[in-house]
This record gives structure tokens, sequence and C-alpha cells, in this order.
């Protein structure tokens, strides 16, 4: 189970919508609220769960609501008063977290902070709510929230989006120690391999380059998906270390090296695969594969046109390709909008390994005398499309 996936699922559709209507934000800016707010809230209780009297005051609460409403969030919303739920929240965060918290959403959805502090107080009762509702009838006790968070952190820690960063918050200090610490060490994986990859021989580097790439792509999903700090580093480690024994034996340059070189590549893809599924159960990502071979594609394609551009006359002739692409990338954008935060960081991993190489390309082009408007447009449309797929 994730709790996460469990509220955004009951938060969705009529609820999202009635929601929106008590605080008079349009759909865009309510989606992107509970994008940021449910999880920061989760990871604030989550911090209150791991001790023992925030344990008991959370099932506490959470027993108060009537087990009728438990998961019916539409109906629960109805009724729901802001000003009480606000001091709920503010009771079991600690008014030191709410208040800290208020200014990092504001700044994140761009919404006025009155506005937010009505928002945390119409959505507390509801997360409450869905807790509750994760028990199925069971007893709700402090050992049970305890081992419920402690089980979760990992699912709430990816949920969180980029660019809203909850380290700076009394208590969740942890959280951006296990985001520094994974990204390092994956980082370090793809510089490994990419060195390696360089200094093997001709056909050979690019044949282990793309192999040791996804290697190193897949280290990252296993982190954003995974349930705890231990795993990530286990992870990440191993991801590094995998990286470095094949950077070992390209350098060597021999053909049966090669051989074995692929093979454990080969090897590792697959097992980084197996140990995600054990870790996150049979969770996936609907269209992601498809996705990505689309991206593969597009650049194997661009690459090879925008290294054709000698002149002004041939990138008149490219253009029709060009924009063809972008056509392309548009739709692929689109489907990207929909897949959750891990598909969006893979493919932000993809896509700025490839434009750190097709930005200068793109920039010789510019420079050359004659380029016409239209040329230049597409280039910079083609750039700017890609830049905005690396999360920042």
């Amino acid at each position: 189970m994730n709790l996460v996936d469990l509220l955004k699922n009951q938060m969705a559709g009529e609820v999202t919508k009635q929601l929106g209507g008590m605080l008079g934000t349009s759909e865009a800016d309510t989606g992107n609220l509970l994008k940021a707010s449910l999880p920061a809230i989760l990871a604030g209780l989550g911090s209150v769960a791991s001790k023992k009297d925030g344990a008991d005051k959370l099932a506490q609460a959470i027993g108060g609501i009537d087990p009728g409403m438990l998961g019916n969030l539409g109906k629960m919303l109805g009724g729901a008063d802001a000003k009480k739920g606000g001091d709920l929240l503010s009771g079991l965060l600690g008014n030191n977290m709410l208040t800290s918290l208020l200014p990092l959403l504001a700044k994140f959805v761009k919404l006025d902070s009155s506005l937010i502090t009505k928002a945390l107080g119409l959505i507390a009762p509801l997360v409450l709510s869905s807790i509750g509702s994760a028990f199925k009838g069971q007893k709700i006790d402090g050992s049970g929230i305890s081992r419920l968070f402690s089980e979760q952190k990992g699912n709430i820690a990816s949920a969180i989006p980029a660019g809203l960063s909850l380290a700076s918050l009394p208590g969740l200090e942890s959280l951006g120690d296990v985001g520094k610490m994974a990204s390092q060490a994956v980082n370090q994986a793809g510089r490994t391999a990419g060195k390696a990859a360089q200094e093997a021989s001709g056909g050979l580097g690019k044949l282990l380059l793309p192999l040791l790439a996804l290697a190193a792509i897949i280290g990252g999903i296993i982190w954003f998906m995974n349930n705890g700090a231990k795993k990530v580093e286990d992870a990440a480690k191993g991801a590094a270390k995998g990286a470095v024994k094949a950077g070992e034996k390209v350098v060597a340059g021999a053909t049966e090296a090669a051989k074995e070189v692929v093979t454990a590549g080969e090897k590792a893809v697959a097992g980084a695969t197996a140990a995600a599924k054990d870790m996150i159960g049979e969770i996936s990502v609907p269209g992601f594969s498809d996705l990505q071979k689309g991206f593969s594609g597009m650049f194997d394609s661009v690459g090879p046109k925008l290294q054709g551009i000698k002149d002004a006359a041939s990138a008149e002739a490219a253009l029709p390709d060009l924009e063809s692409a972008i056509t392309g990338l548009d739709g692929m954008v689109k489907t990207l909008g929909g897949m959750p935060d891990v598909a969006k960081s893979a493919v932000s991993t993809m896509v700025k390994g490839q434009l750190d190489k097709l930005a200068p390309v793109i920039d010789g082009i510019l420079g050359m005398p004659g380029m016409g408007e239209k040329v230049v447009s597409v280039l910079n449309s083609l750039k700017d499309k890609l830049s905005g797929l690396v999360l920042k």
C-alpha cells in the first residue's frame, strides 16, 4: 500500500473540484496545491509519529473521527471547518512546524499564505480520515500509527515535488539528508559510467554508453520508489560499484572482457529492475516504456540531423525533420505530464545527458552566418523544450 497514492485517489475528481470551489482556486492551482501539501502534511505527521507520545496523540485524533466518515472525503469536506481543521493540525504538528511550512507552500504554489492556511485547515481532517481508512477496520493505536509511517517514509519522501524542500522545517531535516545522499551516489555512478564508456574504443564505447546510462537511470528510479534511507544507500552504492567494475573492464580493452561487460550490464539492468519490484511491489508506470523509446528515437534522429548542418542551405533542408521532431516532442511532453514524479525524474536524467551534447551544436549552428529567422526560431524552440524537461 502507498499512503500518498491512497490519499491522492480519494481526493481526485469531485473532491478536488469541491475543494477548489471552497477556496476559489482554479483546477490547476488546486491540483498543484494538493500535490505539494498532501506529502508535506504526511511528512510532518510522520515526524510526529516517530515519537511514542506523538503517535498516541495522532491515533487519538484519528479515533475521534466518526468511523462512518473514514475515507468518505467528499461528505467530510462538505461539513469541514477550516478554523477547527487548522487548530487540529497545529496541535499535532506544533505551531513552529506549521508556521514554517506555510510560506514554503505559498511560494511553491504561488498562492497567498492566507489561502494556504485555509486550505490546510480543510485538508487536515481529510488526511487523518485517509490514514484511518488504511487500517481497514483494525484497531488504531500509537504502535500501529508508528509502524505505518515507518513503512511509508520512502513513499512520502518521493512524493514531495521537485523544488519544494522541507529539510529546513523543524523535525524534517532528515528528508534533505536522504535526498542528498541518494542524489550524490547516483550522480557518481552516472559520471563513472560515462567516463568508462568514453575511454572505450570506437563501437564498443557507443554500445556501452546507453547501457550504462540506463543502469544509472534505474538507480535513480529505485531511490524515488524505495521504502527507506538504508535501501537508498545500498541501491545507489551498488550502482556506483557496478559502473566502476564495468569501467575497469572496458579500459582493459580485451574482446572477451568487452563481452563480459555487456553481459554484466544486461544482468545489472535486470537485477536493478527486479530489486525495484522487490522494494515497491508490482507498482509500474503505464506507458513509460513506450515514452522512453519515443525520446530515444527522437534523439537518434535529431542528433545526426543537427550534426549535418554546415551552412544556411543545409539548415533549411533540415527544417522539416526538426519541426516534425518538435511536434513529436510536444506529444511526449503532454503524455509525461500525466505521469508520476518518478517518470519525470527518469526522463529528466535522460534528456539532460543528451542536451549537454546537443546544446553546443545548436549554439554553433545559430552562430553561423546567414541563418534565416525560421531556422533560428525552430532551433531555439527545440532547445527550450528540451531544457524545460530537465528538473531543477
